[in-house]
């Protein structure tokens, strides 16, 4: 199983890598931290899921490339870049946000799959709240990768 997962923080990520490696022994995961860079890696490869967080920098942070600002709804910005190059891979967002803007409207994350289908992607499988302090996400994200294979 190929997965992308683009995150920002790096022990949300280290979490995230570590549980699905655990879990999907099959599984091959490419990391990518920036908007720019999740996009360079899905010009050269086909993902079985695409794992976004939501608010994420447009950069990847190096020397001389000036500040990397967090975009809100960078993860986002990905669905729609995917969508518009005809892309199929199966996208599943995980985000610390307890809500998520789409559209102009606040919606629960847990609900906000059918939303995200209509506005951003219809490859958008799951929207999954991580929680630092818990471990419902790890239910939620292992459910989606077995359920949508």
């Amino acid at each position: 199983m190929n997965i992308l997962l683009v995150e920002d923080d790096e022990f949300k990520e280290e979490r995230i890598v570590n549980f699905i490696c655990e879990k999907i022994t099959s599984a091959n995961v490419d990391i990518s931290r920036s908007v720019y860079s999740a996009i360079q890696f899905t010009k050269s490869q086909i993902y079985d899921f695409v794992i976004l967080d939501m608010a994420l920098p447009g950069h990847d942070i190096s020397v001389g490339s000036g500040p990397a600002s967090s975009l809100p709804a960078g993860g986002l910005h990905v669905a729609l870049e995917l969508d518009f190059a005809g892309r199929k891979d199966k996208i599943v967002v995980v985000t610390q946000y307890p809500d998520i803007e789409v559209d102009g409207e606040l919606i629960e994350t847990l609900s906000a799959v059918e939303k995200l289908q209509d506005s951003i992607s219809p490859h958008i499988v799951s929207t999954v709240y991580y929680d630092n302090k818990r471990d419902d996400w790890q239910k939620s994200l292992l459910t989606t990768l077995s359920e949508n294979k």
